[in-house]
């Protein structure tokens, strides 16, 4: 960089240019020739130490050179000063700790002092641009360690979805190397699936200028699926004001493996507990059927015997019924919802229900005659009632009241039915209630877990 210093006769003023010296930001020189007098600035006095007194001449400059600069910066300086040109070089000095600074020298010979020689320019530490280049280089060497040493895909897009910078780890999610991504586009270095799920992602990024989370699967174009949990922001080119799109990805298919494996347990532990579950409600039909058989062959009345084999017959319905639960549990059918009272169905139960409660139990039916019909799956509902009923019973060993009751609710009864805005919906109340041990405060919020139970495995396995 140079800055020739033009200075006609009426511009040239000592006093100013001291003044202007002192101020200057760069090292500015003024040689007499003529009395062989150099002063500097201050500035220029503090790049080498203030090795320099007050009074210098052209010998203590010059030992200040670097021996392999000294005669090129002679040569140059006579050759300005015959030719009254200006010259302009780069030199190193001493500074009085011993080592060499280089600096930028630019100096012009005035040629309308009369017989005066005189030389005038500045001097410019480049030790202090180098350091400041260094430093900046050091930064930037820093910050491609730190996002190469990441262990995350860390890349930038601009706006027609061209990565220009990606690391390693981006490169191996997209399945090449890292010339094959960069200045290539989503669609390039992955599958058009892939490529249109993340170009979207982009697409609310650049539209709406805040960082979107995306979690999917990743293709690259050679075959290999990833799981990403990847962070897209807004990214704003300094120089031309273009939004880009900057982001962060981590790879997380093993741990993605790891979660399916546990659901996968999850659900084999869930599906044990639903055939244990199972098991029990058939096991409970089949002791109505046995009290039902009892009753009928120890009946001397002919006349009751229909009833004891209607009840026989409601135990194998039942029975099949919770095989339709197997069956809808697995996906092979739906269940069947009908429109129908709830105090039907369970007056229809009375029979099987006096059957498995113990003698020294009342049970009350205490149902509403013009309840609502509701859509309800009528096999559920007799289960849960019958569960209900034996869990009544298990809580009351010593004998008690059992009472089962229907009746109409309106929504704003109950703050999870009512959103609050006159909610005038009803609904249909079904309560079992015993005078039994109750619920323990730290299980009740497990009630309406499948097959929540504090029994153990033989005596019960929850709803």
């Amino acid at each position: 960089m140079s800055v020739p210093i033009e200075l006609g006769p009426s511009q040239f003023d000592r006093d100013d240019l001291f003044a202007l010296l002192e101020r200057s930001s760069s090292g500015l020189f003024y040689w007499d020739a003529s009395l062989d007098s150099v002063q500097w600035s201050a500035k220029l006095h503090g790049s080498l130490g203030n090795v320099l007194g007050e009074q210098t001449n052209y010998l203590d400059i010059e030992n200040l050179l670097h021996p392999d600069d000294r005669h090129a910066m002679l040569q140059q300086v006579e050759q300005s000063r015959q030719d009254k040109s200006s010259y302009e070089m780069m030199i190193r000095l001493r500074h009085r700790d011993g080592d060499y600074r280089e600096f930028q020298v630019y100096g012009k010979w005035l040629n309308d002092r009369g017989p005066r020689e005189q030389l005038v320019g500045y001097v410019i530490d480049l030790s202090e641009l180098q350091q400041a280049r260094t430093e900046a280089e050091r930064s930037r060497q820093l910050l491609e360690n730190f996002f190469e040493s990441a262990p995350a895909a860390v890349y930038l897009k601009d706006s027609e979805y061209r990565h220009k910078y990606g690391n390693d780890a981006a490169a191996k999610i997209a399945g090449c190397s890292r010339e094959e991504f960069l200045e290539k586009t989503t669609l390039e270095v992955f599958g058009e699936e892939t490529a249109a799920e993340l170009e979207a992602v982009d697409d609310e990024v650049l539209r709406n200028g805040r960082i979107v989370t995306y979690f999917g699967e990743a293709t690259s174009r050679s075959g290999e699926t990833f799981y990403i949990h990847d962070t897209k922001f807004p990214v704003t080119d300094p120089k031309t004001g273009e939004t880009m799109v900057g982001g962060f990805g981590i790879d997380i298919t093993k741990q993605h493996e790891a979660e399916t494996e546990l659901a996968q347990s999850r659900r084999l532990e869930a599906l044990g507990r639903l055939v244990s579950g199972i098991a029990h409600d058939f096991n409970n039909s089949l002791m109505v059927m046995q009290a039902s058989l009892d009753l009928l062959e120890n009946n001397d009345e002919p006349e009751d015997a229909g009833d004891y084999v209607n009840e026989l017959r409601m135990g194998i319905e039942r029975g099949a019924r919770l095989t339709a639960q197997l069956l809808a549990y697995g996906r092979k059918t739906v269940l069947k919802e009908e429109t129908l009272s709830v105090s039907d169905i369970v007056q229809s139960m009375e029979g099987i229900l006096r059957s498995s409660v113990s003698e020294n139990i009342t049970l009350e039916l205490d149902l509403a005659d013009d309840l609502l019909s509701a859509n309800v799956d009528k096999s559920q509902i007799e289960n849960i009632v019958l569960n209900l009923v034996i869990n009544s019973t298990h809580a009351m060993p010593d004998g008690g009241h059992l009472t089962i009751a229907t009746r109409n609710v309106d929504a704003n009864e109950y703050a999870e039915l009512s959103g609050g805005d006159g909610d005038s919906k009803k609904y249909v109340n079904l309560e079992i209630t015993d005078t039994g041990s109750g619920i323990a405060p730290e299980v009740l919020d497990k009630v309406f877990e499948p097959f929540f139970t504090t029994k153990d495995p033989d005596h019960g396995t929850g709803m």
